[in-house]
């Protein structure tokens, strides 16, 4: 499937339809056909250091994390130093 997705220049839905015209076979005596195939994409997690000029709580992962931060956003927007003194302690806690 690597070959074939190398061929179309990585584009899955072009090569996925070239099964039907040219199936690939899993064994040689040419019986078996793939008929599916999961395709997986690498992503990868930026870390941001949580400090007064953080403001990317909606890019967080985790749901509770993001949802504390949210909060304390919300609560103390207008005055940066305030707004996640606190926050280190209550995400450990």
């Amino acid at each position: 499937m690597e070959n074939r997705l190398k061929q179309y220049d990585c584009d899955s839905k072009k090569a996925l339809a070239s099964l039907k015209k040219v199936p690939i076979y899993l064994d040689k005596g040419k019986s078996v056909q793939l008929e599916f195939a999961t395709c997986i994409k690498d992503e990868y997690v930026i870390k941001y250091n949580v400090d007064t000029n953080f403001n990317k709580a909606d890019s967080v992962i985790d749901t509770s994390v993001r949802e504390i931060l949210q909060n304390r956003l919300k609560k103390f927007g207008a005055r940066p130093r305030r707004r996640l003194r606190m926050c280190k302690a209550q995400i450990i806690n």
